[in-house]
């Protein structure tokens, strides 16, 4: 336990410091650009992260599973991963070629060659951190995240500050796209053999198949709201959407961080072993992702204004929208399925949530605006989940009563709601918004903590203890 903790926090930090360098970016990027050219390049990053993620089809994440099941294997397996990744950016580069009179016709201006070669570069070699992770390895995706995340953002705001080109920062992030696959070859040649194996192959691609349509439908899922925008209201409304549609990234690193070090050891424990750590592990969620929503509801309009300015006032609404995300994944039901390879569940999930997300839009678009797909969005994630989790308590011999920790978690929605009136007070105070926002945060998050560490839950008991140790160890 204690060796997953360790992992589970070098990971999170990697994830969190990731995550803040990435939300960095447009933080600058809205100073320097105005609206518009921000909206263009929100545009490229659209289009990017759409067929990115629609290709790599989990290609990049195989080894995570597939390392920790067969150690003895790793050359072959990282090879044929390296291969299939190698193929999928063959066809991306294609299908754009072929496809860009058509995507043409939809964006404010032409970027497709730039898109091509990104598309290229960042498919191939994508895999440093599952293989990392799969050999245990956190300290490694660490370094090399960050070093990633730093690198891209300086280059980001260095190009834009002193060219003030949409077309420079893309051409700049092509090149960063391509030393990573430089800095990969050169780190993978031991890792790579001329020996292939066939029937490994065969359960990889297994593997890959359903798991990676679901992701593929994932992506489209949550970037075909961008796109209806963008090609429907323009790129000044893509960049006020873009803008609320930014979760608070260190919750998300937290989240990815738990499960993607659980998860190998989930792929080795028996039935009921893996299910109590996942549950867990969603206590572990719940804990720290509930009290952090509250406040970040509670004061949007500050956040959203003193990270981004007056003029993305109306991000604000979407932006709220999106936090009751966080909430929902907390629950994430696809990792008690996927530790027993039953992918085709999430795939399924994923259509019913594709079917409900393009449904609500045109039934709501014409009414409710901008604000549309973001319900759209979260109306079908929460079907998503509530789909999974009932395929959950078909296949682990558990009642609904069983499948979460539901006393620890109603306990813990409690406490938030016995600590909000100390938020609700700020109104009673004259003071700056970001210090009334800072100074009643604090006190409304060390009124949770108190409360709750006096409740003696298990799981907050761990993590608090781990963490005041850790501050005890840490130099003065």
């Amino acid at each position: 336990m204690a060796s997953l903790t360790r992992r589970t926090l070098i990971l999170a930090l990697c994830r969190a410091l990731n995550h803040a360098v990435i939300l960095l970016s447009p933080i600058f990027l809205v100073r320097i650009f105005d609206m518009t050219s921000y909206g263009q390049y929100r545009e490229f990053v659209l289009y990017y992260f759409l067929i990115t993620g629609f290709l790599i089809f989990s290609v990049s994440v195989n080894p995570l599973y597939f390392i920790a099941k067969y150690p003895d294997r790793s050359h072959q397996i990282i090879t044929q991963t390296a291969l299939v990744l190698f193929a999928i950016s063959i066809i991306g580069v294609v299908g754009v070629y072929l496809a860009r009179a058509y995507i043409l016709a939809r964006t404010s201006y032409d970027f497709i060659t730039p898109l091509i070669l990104y598309i290229f570069f960042f498919l191939n070699l994508e895999y440093f951190e599952s293989y990392s992770l799969g050999r245990k390895r956190s300290d490694h995706v660490l370094y090399y995240s960050a070093t990633r995340a730093l690198l891209r953002m300086a280059t980001i705001i260095t190009v834009a500050y002193f060219t003030r080109s949409v077309s420079a920062v893309i051409w700049a992030i092509v090149a960063l796209e391509a030393l990573k696959c430089i800095f990969m070859l050169i780190v993978s040649r031991k890792l790579f053999t001329l020996k292939l194996d066939v029937q490994l192959l065969k359960e990889q691609v297994r593997y890959i198949v359903p798991l990676g349509s679901a992701n593929a439908i994932t992506r489209v899922n949550s970037d075909l709201a961008k796109l209806v925008v963008s090609t429907t209201l323009g790129v000044n409304v893509l960049a006020i959407y873009s803008i609320g549609n930014y979760q608070v990234p260190v919750i998300h690193a937290v989240r990815s961080s738990i499960m993607d070090v659980l998860f190998p050891e989930m792929t080795k424990a028996d039935e009921m072993e893996r299910m109590l750590m996942w549950k867990r592990a969603a206590v572990v969620l719940c804990f720290l992702v509930f009290p952090v929503f509250v406040v970040f509801f509670w004061y949007a309009g500050t956040v959203i204004v003193t990270l981004f300015g007056e003029k993305y006032i109306n991000a604000v609404p979407i932006f709220r929208v999106y936090l009751t995300l966080m909430l929902i994944q907390c629950f994430d039901m696809a990792i008690p399925l996927r530790a027993i390879n039953r992918n085709k569940y999430v795939f399924f999930g994923n259509i019913v949530h594709l079917i409900v997300n393009v449904s609500f839009i045109l039934l709501t678009f014409k009414f409710l605006g901008i604000m549309a797909p973001p319900i759209a969005y979260i109306v079908g994630f929460l079907l998503f989940t509530i789909f999974l989790a009932w395929k959950v308590l078909d296949h682990y011999p558990l009642s609904l009563r069983q499948l979460v920790m539901w006393r620890k978690v109603l306990t813990i929605v409690m406490v938030c709601l016995i600590s909000l009136p100390i938020l609700y007070a700020d109104r009673y105070f004259d003071l700056h918004p970001v210090v009334k926002a800072v100074v009643f945060s604090l006190l409304f998050m060390g009124t949770y903590l108190l409360i709750l560490t006096r409740l003696k839950i298990d799981e907050v008991g761990i993590i608090v203890s781990k963490f005041m140790s850790r501050l005890k160890r840490s130099p003065k």
